[in-house]
């Protein structure tokens, strides 16, 4: 089985119609997770810049959510920081 992460959808972040970012969700078949990752071309200006949600489904019904503030994240996107990547977290 391959172990490899693998990247499900990219969204790309814009602001005033400058690309400045992006953002990923990512998962492993072989561990059974699913995490965020937040990559900004520059370092983040201020405390508090951004935050990563990712929610679970089973079927049509939502069943938990995290992000980067949640217990075991990383926490927010704070002034200096670039790539950020959200706590794993079991599918």
């Amino acid at each position: 089985m391959n172990k490899s992460p693998i990247t499900y959808e990219t969204e790309y972040i814009y602001k005033n119609g400058v690309k400045i970012g992006y953002v990923q969700l990512k998962g492993s078949a072989y561990c059974h997770t699913a995490w965020g990752y937040l990559k900004f071309y520059s370092a983040a200006p201020y405390d508090y810049y951004a935050n990563v949600w990712v929610d679970s489904f089973n079927g049509t019904t939502k069943r938990a959510f995290t992000s980067c503030a949640s217990s075991g994240g990383n926490g927010w996107i704070m002034k200096g920081q670039r790539p950020v990547i959200l706590h794993n977290y079991g599918i």
